[in-house]
């Protein structure tokens, strides 16, 4: 049984020429592009589109809170990654903020700044002694980060028992023998009494 096409949809020149121009132009670019130089890599050379990592507090970087005020840390990721964060006193002292008893999962998907903690977390970081210049730590990799030695505080954060250099070298460590993405960014705060 023959098929007669042309009985059923009418014939129109400039609409064929037009639907020919298109599929030449889709077939022909990927053609195109394979015959432009690729961009060269090393072997082990870091992905294109480095993972990046900020981390500021609700008012922002530099700024200085007074004792009982609430803090909250914003981040932001442009790949999805997970995420340890580390908050180091005024003496020094180092605390887990993330991960901890409260949020196990801290796998975060990239784009707009996040709150941490946010509406839905059962806990609050608010200012308090000692005072004075004080940092956070974000961590950010493409894999599950290890887990710090330390000890487990009221509200389920963890105070660390390594230096914040010991804990960087440990990631750095961790990200080179796992083939790990990993990403650093540390913030400064003042507070007073």
């Amino acid at each position: 049984m023959a098929c007669n096409f042309a009985t059923s949809i009418p014939f129109k020149p400039a609409t064929m020429v037009r639907k020919i121009a298109w599929l030449v132009l889709i077939l022909a670019a990927p053609l195109a592009m394979a015959q432009q130089p690729a961009k060269q890599r090393a072997i082990g050379a870091p992905p294109l589109e480095h993972l990046t990592v900020e981390i500021t507090t609700h008012l922002g970087d530099q700024q200085i809170f007074r004792a009982g005020d609430e803090l909250t840390f914003l981040v932001n990721l442009n790949k999805q990654a997970y995420l340890t964060i580390i908050f180091q006193d005024a003496a020094g002292t180092l605390m887990q903020l993330l991960p901890n008893r409260q949020v196990t999962n801290t796998l975060y998907e990239p784009g707009w700044y996040f709150a941490i903690p946010d509406a839905r977390d059962p806990f609050l970081y608010r200012v308090a002694a000692p005072y004075g210049d004080e940092y956070v730590y974000a961590y950010a990799s493409n894999k599950p980060l290890p887990e710090l030695a330390g000890v487990e505080m009221n509200g389920g954060l963890r105070r660390l028992a390594d230096s914040a250099a010991g804990i960087e070298a440990k990631f750095a460590e961790f990200a080179r023998v796992a083939g790990a993405e990993l990403s650093r960014y540390r913030t400064r705060l003042v507070t007073t009494p």
